[in-house]
């Protein structure tokens, strides 16, 4: 769960983000522009975690509805898998939602270049990687923030206590 809320974290940062950027006028978005938008993000297998997002939502609706109905769970359960066998289609539209965010943030020009990189060896191993890239590069970072806080510390208590200041 902490995965799919950190996603969705980052996917409202991204919005913020290229809303914060755009013209005070609505940008219209060719058929062609929005593809190649598409396909970038595919590429870049940005996406691969938001599969989960389903599954996770169908798991706390009928945690919800069993909680209320504990007498129901056989018909909760097949009643909630249901609706979520029928919404499946539904994730296309988080694929659109995200290719939109992509257009508007990247020119179709600088898109058909991304496309291009991800084309490559190196964009395919960026693309499979990034992911674990991003969580090595934010564990060094938690790391190094800890050894800088220890660091800062020690130096500011030194600093008071030669001007006189106890602990």
């Amino acid at each position: 769960m902490k995965s799919v809320r950190a996603v969705l974290g980052s996917i409202a940062i991204v919005l913020a983000m290229s809303v914060a950027v755009l013209p005070a006028r609505a940008q219209e978005i060719s058929d062609s522009h929005l593809q190649a938008a598409l396909r970038a993000f595919q590429l870049s297998q940005s996406g691969e975690g938001f599969d989960e997002v389903l599954p996770n939502i169908a798991d706390q609706v009928m945690s919800l509805l069993i909680s209320q109905r504990p007498d129901l769970y056989r018909q909760i359960e097949t009643a909630v898998n249901d609706a979520a066998v029928a919404l499946v289609v539904r994730r296309a539209d988080l694929n659109n939602d995200i290719a939109r965010l992509w257009a508007r943030l990247f020119t179709e020009e600088e898109l058909n270049v991304i496309i291009a990189f991800y084309s490559t060896s190196a964009g395919q191993k960026l693309a499979v990687s990034g992911s674990d890239l991003l969580n090595s590069t934010v564990s060094a970072v938690q790391n190094w923030s800890e050894r800088l806080g220890e660091e800062m510390l020690a130096v500011t208590q030194a600093n008071l206590e030669s001007a006189g200041v106890e602990f």
